[in-house]
């Protein structure tokens, strides 16, 4: 008899993995040669490097990058041997500053180390990160620079309160190898950059900002 275990995590508790585990050790005790396919489940927010490594080979890197309030952590992703890099950013991109002081800046250092690794094809889950600003501390990172009117350059890892001031970006000091990578994003949720229905708006009462603030951070 096949069994399919393809258990979801339980509330931070015990993840996918970990799950399918005890499952399976129960089936097995039950079912005599049993054949039992693990399934790990990913819902954007958890466990995607979990699940990949489960079923690919592959290589994973350590290094020292930024959280979301620009405090040295450490941090994990990994490369497959087909080649493919996962970065999971809710496991590093956390923050505790009022949120529009912070920044995706580490995320972006992470795509600078894989891309050194010849990365080509890199898949970042988004889901649970603490940060709001576009993508800019990201790009800064990988060698965007910004200038307000005064041609004055900005530093977007003071967060989104900064944003306002920019004026000219100047996308000449990019790292070369991204024009060679295929990017990937993973979401649990379709989720809007501006407007009455963007992130931001929908989620303002739970991240401490009032409905107008946020309007204008």
């Amino acid at each position: 008899m096949k069994v399919l275990v393809a258990m979801d995590e339980f509330n931070g508790i015990i993840s996918s993995y970990q799950a399918n585990r005890y499952v399976e050790e129960a089936v097995a005790s039950q079912i005599e040669r049993a054949d039992i396919v693990q399934v790990p489940l990913f819902n954007g927010r958890h466990e995607l490097m979990d699940s990949v490594f489960l079923w690919q080979s592959g290589t994973k890197y350590r290094i020292m990058t930024h959280d979301a309030d620009m405090n040295k952590v450490e941090a994990v992703y990994g490369i497959t041997d087909n080649d493919v890099t996962v970065i999971e950013g809710n496991l590093f991109l956390k923050g505790t500053k009022p949120i529009n002081q912070r920044t995706s800046y580490g995320l972006g250092e992470l795509i600078v180390d894989a891309l050194e690794n010849h990365a080509k094809h890199i898949i970042i889950s988004l889901g649970g990160i603490d940060s709001f600003d576009g993508g800019a501390g990201m790009l800064q990172a990988l060698g965007m620079k910004f200038y307000d009117d005064e041609a004055n350059e900005v530093d977007v890892t003071e967060g989104t309160r900064v944003l306002k001031y920019i004026r000219k970006i100047d996308a000449s000091g990019l790292h070369p190898q991204l024009k060679d990578v295929r990017l990937q994003l993973m979401s649990d949720f379709d989720s809007k950059l501006y407007g009455k229905e963007s992130e931001i708006i929908q989620l303002h009462e739970q991240l401490g900002l009032g409905a107008k603030r946020c309007g204008r951070n």
